[in-house]
């Protein structure tokens, strides 16, 4: 997995605004317990800011930020993103790793209700 890694780090370097690389890239750095590589990833990007934030993929990529930055013991960072907002307009129902992440980094805060995707 690491060669694999290393190939995506590679592609983002060559393409950094590639969107769909970046995500898959930080996704699979954060599955495989790489956090601080995907933080670097995604500071190596084209700054998220600078689009639209109804952009599904800038969506996912600030909630995958969030998530890397709870992995490398940063929760309140991470927290700071979750309260700021973030939409990512092509999850489905049922997908709770919006509303997980916000349990983990603000215990005790109620999950807002844009985060609750559960069926109950």
């Amino acid at each position: 997995m690491a060669r694999a890694l290393d190939e995506l780090r590679s592609g983002v370097q060559a393409d950094p605004s590639n969107r769909a690389l970046l995500t898959e890239a930080v996704t699979l750095s954060i599955r495989h317990d790489h956090p601080a590589q995907a933080l670097e990833l995604l500071e190596s990007a084209p700054k998220l800011e600078s689009e639209p934030k109804e952009g599904a993929a800038v969506g996912r990529l600030r909630f995958l930020k969030a998530l890397a930055l709870a992995r490398v013991g940063r929760a309140g960072d991470a927290a700071a993103i979750l309260r700021e907002g973030v939409e990512i307009p092509d999850l489905r129902e049922g997908e709770d790793a919006i509303a997980a992440l916000w349990e983990e980094v603000c215990p005790g805060e109620a999950v807002p209700f844009d985060y609750q995707f559960g069926m109950h």
